[in-house]
């Protein structure tokens, strides 16, 4: 009976430590526009095919974000911001469950601190408890503002240059 508790409670315990390694890096993935789609936008790695819009870059967290993800994600943002392309970035924030306070500022330090820089950062689609966090977060947060679509987010944002 004890190689078999002992058993369990290892895998359970590797399967806690892959649950918090995943949760502590939630993917951040760019998208493109679907050719022949109208207004619909998926992964640029999984389809090549995909198109970016000049200037824009496309990133979709995929996963909750809390303080103990949240400088990963910035990371990321800040990273693709570097690319001499882009101008603006949008924030698919329809796949993000939930976000906790710690989260909501650090976003939007990180949208204050590129948007010094010439890069604009705006969120579509944050959708309950996201919407939510960020409207709530303390300070006036530069991220209130957001579209019901990626693609209303790239339009308005080409449409103001």
């Amino acid at each position: 009976i004890f190689g078999t508790l002992a058993g369990l409670f290892i895998g359970v315990l590797i399967s806690l430590l892959l649950l918090l390694y995943r949760a502590s890096r939630p993917p951040v993935t760019e998208l493109g526009r679907v050719p022949g789609i109208s207004g619909h936008f998926s992964d640029l790695d999984r389809h090549p095919d995909n198109l970016r819009v000049e200037g824009i870059a496309v990133l979709r967290i995929e996963g909750g974000l809390f303080f103990a993800n949240a400088e990963p994600v910035a990371r990321e943002i800040r990273g693709t911001a570097r690319r001499a392309d882009v101008q603006t970035i949008v924030i698919d924030a329809e796949t993000v469950p939930f976000i906790d306070v710690t989260a909501a500022q650090v976003l939007d330090r990180v949208a204050r601190e590129l948007g010094a820089d010439g890069v604009r950062v705006v969120i579509a689609r944050n959708v309950g408890q996201v919407r939510d966090v960020i409207h709530a977060a303390p300070g006036d947060s530069i991220l209130d503002a957001a579209y019901p679509t990626v693609d209303q987010a790239v339009k308005q944002v080409v449409a103001e240059g």
